[in-house]
């Protein structure tokens, strides 16, 4: 069988009149003259006798069992006579180092000190029993000082051990203070401006929809009842191949045409359906109006037809600055600086597409830039806009058709045409044109 571990008792005597207990005598020895138990280790009557040193400390490698009951009688010279007190009892810590004056005035607090603590509310304090370690508790008498009359902050700390809450007030302990630990609520609850946030698809019936998922698009893709009510403010709308069966309501689309659009698939089955479309100002291909009888052709937004507008410099442009130039008809070609003596302007408001431009000697004979080469851009109210392309000492012309270059322009903004030159190339006349069409 194994021996008990040991603690290492360290510890500081000191006289009554202050000084050092130098030389004064420590004796351990078993209660009673009685063996005892210590960790399934039997420990028979037996004690020892460690002396100070000049400071009053305890030399080293005093060592007692695990849990071992000790009686201690100390004895010193006081005024040239040598008197020991009264043994005393301590219960070895089961650790490896204590201090002999930790364990006294753990095991031996008087009375006085404990009860003298404030506690309001407390009905009793009570001791470990006398010789043993432990705690002094308090005991709260039931009621008295409760319930709280003022916020109480645990600094930092938290309150453990809390029971299931039972009826309203109860505090919440962790993992019930969610929406599933409460009762189904019976009436609206307002959230007071907030949100509920993480929210899953619905599967089912009656549950929440998650930002997103609150449109027609993310519901069942048919037989939506919309219960007589009028669909409207809807940007995008396709019916299916079945149509808009058994429906007799209206469906409003937004009443901006860049962004109101419907394809409808297949017949109404009700001759008061009405789809009400944008009335005017749309693009190509937008629906203006479809008559409430099944099957009618809807009447489509024309724009007006379209025209070209077609410019040229009636003399050589400039082979080292940017030179303008009518956008309509022939002019002299002049520097940015004197752009309004060139710039055209229409009545309407219209989009400006596929630009095309060639270059031409002074006697009219088409040619390529010699030199390196000439870039050639519409401008709009002085300033160059997206529709451009070069003419490089490899082609004679250049056109762009890009997709979204397109310039958007109002009544009456100036519009004219603008050759800037690379290098040094080869004077010449440029010649360009540019689809319009007005809205």
């Amino acid at each position: 069988m194994a021996s008990a571990a040991n603690c290492t008792l360290t510890g500081n005597l000191t006289l009554i009149n202050s000084n050092a207990g130098a030389g004064s005598s420590v004796m351990f020895a078993t209660p009673h003259g009685l063996p005892q138990n210590a960790q399934g280790t039997i420990i028979p009557f037996s004690q020892f006798t460690v002396y100070a040193d000049n400071n009053g400390n305890l030399p080293a490698g005093v060592m007692l069992p695990f849990s071992a009951v000790a009686q201690v009688q100390i004895c010193g010279f006081q005024h040239g006579t040598f008197q020991c007190n009264s043994p005393f009892q301590i219960q070895v810590p089961d650790q490896s180092t204590a201090d002999l004056t930790t364990l006294y005035l753990a095991q031996h607090d008087p009375p006085s000190i404990v009860t003298g603590l404030a506690c309001t509310g407390c009905s009793s304090l009570t001791n470990p029993p006398p010789g043993a370690a432990g705690i002094a508790s308090f005991t709260v008498a039931g009621g008295t000082g409760f319930p709280l009359t003022a916020n109480v902050s645990a600094t930092g700390f938290e309150i453990n051990n809390l029971g299931t809450d039972t009826s309203t007030g109860d505090a919440l302990s962790r993992f019930q203070s969610t929406l599933n630990s409460l009762a189904v609520p019976t009436s609206s609850v307002p959230m007071n401006s907030q949100k509920f946030t993480g929210l899953t698809a619905g599967t089912a019936t009656g549950d929440s929809l998650a930002f997103g998922l609150n449109t027609l698009a993310s519901l069942v893709a048919s037989n939506v009842n919309l219960n007589n009510h009028t669909l409207s403010g809807i940007s995008t709308l396709t019916v299916g191949q079945g149509g808009l069966s058994g429906w007799a309501g209206s469906i409003v689309l937004q009443t901006s045409p860049s962004t109101g659009s419907a394809t409808l698939k297949g017949g109404f089955s009700s001759a008061n359906t009405t789809v009400i479309f944008p009335s005017s100002n749309g693009s190509s291909g937008d629906i203006l109006t479809q008559s409430s009888s099944p099957g009618t052709t809807a009447t489509l937004w024309s724009p007006s037809p379209l025209a070209m507008l077609t410019g040229s410099a009636n003399a050589t442009v400039s082979t080292s600055v940017a030179n303008v130039f009518p956008i309509s008809g022939n002019g002299t070609p002049v520097a940015t600086t004197s752009e309004g003596t060139v710039s055209n302007s229409v009545p309407f408001a219209g989009v400006l597409s596929n630009l095309s431009c060639f270059l031409t000697t002074a006697g009219g004979v088409v040619t390529v830039a010699g030199g390196t080469k000439y870039t050639v851009a519409v401008r709009q109210n002085l300033s160059t806009g997206t529709l451009t392309c070069d003419i490089t000492t490899a082609i004679s012309s250049c056109q762009d058709t890009t997709a979204g270059h397109n310039i958007t322009f109002a009544a009456n903004d100036q519009l004219d045409f603008i050759a800037t030159p690379s290098g040094t190339p080869t004077a010449l006349i440029p010649h360009c044109s540019v689809q319009v069409t007005s809205r």
